[in-house]
């Protein structure tokens, strides 16, 4: 697929995403690191499992791509959804950083697997983007959201403490990424910074990657999907 251009809409009000992912062939890492005694020790909150399917969504003419944006839905708890538009950002010695708006939902559309109707968008941060995003843009009365692509994740998560007062997000994800008809498997290890240094996040990192014999990912869930087109 065509790379898009760099968007030429402004970015305001977003949260930075910092993470750094690893790809993952063999779900054993994913014991070995929960069962690793220097994990264990820097838990301060405990590992839960989730079961994620996610939406992304897009225009009929891709605009949100060409924005290098990407509108997704995800199931949170058991009577909500959370609606999430990200950049595309940069990735720098492996850091991939992004703005990022979040808003949750407690009434999502009962098609949404189908399309998500602009209209049922409650009013919150992504809404108030994509307002922002499509002022200037004629758009039909039915306007939808089309999905573009969906990953279906078993997801494990939890909180450490490192170095410093550093809180990282460790994720543990494996599943399929869905898209044209297409399907591929997908295992990694998500480490998001919450709080703290950026520099103490990536050492960590480094440990892990070192110690399990593990590389960068090479693409995102979403870039996965688009590959698959």
């Amino acid at each position: 697929m065509e790379k898009p251009p760099p968007s030429s809409v402004p970015v305001v009000d977003g949260v930075v995403e910092e993470e750094i992912k690893l790809a993952v062939f063999s779900k054993k890492i994913f014991k070995q690191i929960k069962d690793d005694p220097q994990t264990i020790k820097k838990i301060i909150v405990p590992w839960r499992k989730r079961h994620e399917l996610t939406i992304y969504y897009d225009t009929s003419d891709r605009y949100l791509l060409k924005q290098r944006l990407a509108l997704r839905l995800r199931n949170g708890d058991s009577n909500s959804y959370l609606l999430g538009l990200k950049g595309f950002g940069s990735t720098q010695c492996g850091v991939a950083k992004r703005l990022e708006w979040e808003q949750r939902l407690t009434n999502p559309p009962n098609n949404f697997y189908s399309g998500l109707h602009y209209s049922d968008i409650i009013s919150g941060l992504v809404k108030d983007r994509l307002d922002g995003l499509f002022d200037n843009k004629e758009l039909p009365i039915d306007f939808s959201f089309l999905p573009l692509l969906e990953s279906d994740i078993k997801r494990e998560v939890c909180q450490l403490d490192l170095e410093g007062g550093t809180r990282v997000e460790i994720a543990l994800d494996w599943g399929v990424v869905r898209a044209n008809g297409r399907e591929a498997g997908i295992g990694e290890i998500e480490i998001e910074k919450i709080s703290g240094s950026l520099d103490v996040m990536k050492l960590f990192a480094h440990k892990v990657a070192t110690q399990y014999e593990l590389k960068l990912a090479e693409h995102s869930k979403f870039s996965l999907g688009l590959s698959l087109y």
